[in-house]
C-alpha cells in the first residue's frame, strides 16, 4: 500500500500509477473521500466493487472536470439545471451515452458531479477522463471521516491512497433530472430544481 499526501504533484503520480496497474486510487473529494479509477479503467472498476463487497447492480457516481467533460458521458444536452449547482456537492442523474461501462450506468442513467475543489477539477482534466468515485467506506458499514479507519478498512484491497487528513464533509445531495421535472433524492441542494 502507498499513502502518499494529497497534493497536487502526489495526486497526478499516484493516478498515474495506479493506472499503469489498473488499480483503483482512495483520495479525498470536496465532500468526503472517495475510491474509484478512470471512467475508461474497467479493470480497476471492478476490483473496486471487490474492495467494498458493493453489490455489482449499484453503478459508480462520476467526477468529471468540467461541464465539457460531463458532456461524454451523457445522451443529450446538459441540462440548464448543472450550471445552477456545478461546481459544487451536487450529483445529477442523467441518461447515459451509449457503451459506457455498466459499472457506471443503470438502467441508461448515469450519477455524475463536478466538484468543488479546482484541485480536485484539474486532477480529474489531467487524467484525460472522468473518475468513478464511490464513499471510502465498505458496503453496510457507516462512511468514517478518519483517514486511519478508511486504511484499516481497505489496507488489504486498496494499493494507493492520498490522504488529506479526516474529510468530515457531507455526501452530495442527488437530484434526478431524467424526467420531467428535477426530482431531489438525497440531501438539500442550495438552488433548488
Amino acid at each position: 500500500m502507498l499513502v502518499l499526501k494529497a497534493n497536487k504533484e502526489n495526486s497526478i503520480h499516484i493516478f498515474r500509477m495506479a493506472g499503469e496497474l489498473n488499480e483503483p486510487v482512495i483520495f479525498p473529494t470536496d465532500t468526503i473521500y472517495g475510491i474509484g479509477a478512470p471512467v475508461t479503467d474497467i479493470e480497476a472498476n471492478r476490483k473496486v466493487y471487490e474492495a467494498k463487497g458493493r453489490e455489482r447492480n449499484k453503478p459508480f457516481p462520476v467526477l468529471a472536470g468540467s461541464i465539457e467533460q460531463v458532456q461524454s458521458l451523457i445522451r443529450g444536452p446538459i441540462h440548464e439545471y448543472a450550471y445552477k449547482v456545478w461546481p459544487g456537492p451536487v450529483t445529477l442523474i442523467m441518461n447515459a451515452a451509449e457503451g459506457l461501462a455498466p459499472e457506471l450506468v443503470k438502467d441508461m442513467k448515469i450519477a455524475v458531479r463536478v466538484p468543488a475543489d479546482e484541485d480536485l477539477r484539474e486532477l480529474l482534466l489531467s487524467i484525460g477522463a472522468p473518475v468513478s468515485a464511490t464513499s471510502a467506506n465498505l458496503s453496510g458499514k457507516d462512511y468514517s471521516p478518519y483517514i486511519t479507519n478508511i486504511i484499516r478498512d481497505f489496507k488489504n484491497s486498496i494499493k494507493f491512497i492520498l490522504n488529506a487528513g479526516s474529510q468530515s464533509g457531507e455526501p452530495s445531495a442527488i437530484v434526478d433530472l431524467t424526467e420531467e421535472y428535477p426530482k431531489i433524492l438525497r440531501g438539500t441542494p442550495e438552488h433548488q430544481p
